[in-house]
């Protein structure tokens, strides 16, 4: 009968220190906050057989920066801007869709972290 708990208790020891590791997991990494669109300008003419947008903007934007041309919140299409600029206008190359006027340009990441002059909270 000695031998008996003797078994037992050893039994739950080894159960007692198996068990809760099985039942630990790691613990579900929290998803990264979706990026809000920072808004940087209008699309205010297409040329479609050319292949290029006209955008108004009165933000610092380098030539090469791709963006989205958005319009009642669905993409219309991927434009990259070109070195041809006369403030506030610039001209964008279509990459990909059909922007209409009045689209408005956005990136998901502004292009200077501490630029507050954004249209972040136009909407």
């Amino acid at each position: 009968m000695n031998q008996n708990k003797f078994t037992r208790l050893i039994a739950s020891l080894v159960l007692g220190s198996i068990l809760p590791a099985c039942a630990w997991k790691k613990p579900n990494p929290v998803p990264p906050a979706p990026s809000l669109p920072v808004w940087m300008g209008t699309v205010r003419m297409v040329n479609t057989p050319e292949q290029f947008a006209l955008i108004e903007t009165t933000l610092p934007i380098s030539p090469g920066q791709t963006f989205l041309a958005v319009s009642e919140h669905l993409e219309t299409s991927t434009l990259r801007t070109t070195a041809l600029r006369n403030h506030p206008f610039l001209i964008a190359d279509i990459v990909d869709g059909s922007p209409s006027p009045g689209d408005r340009i956005s990136i998901l990441q502004p292009p200077n972290e501490g630029n507050s002059s954004n249209e972040t909270q136009e909407r």
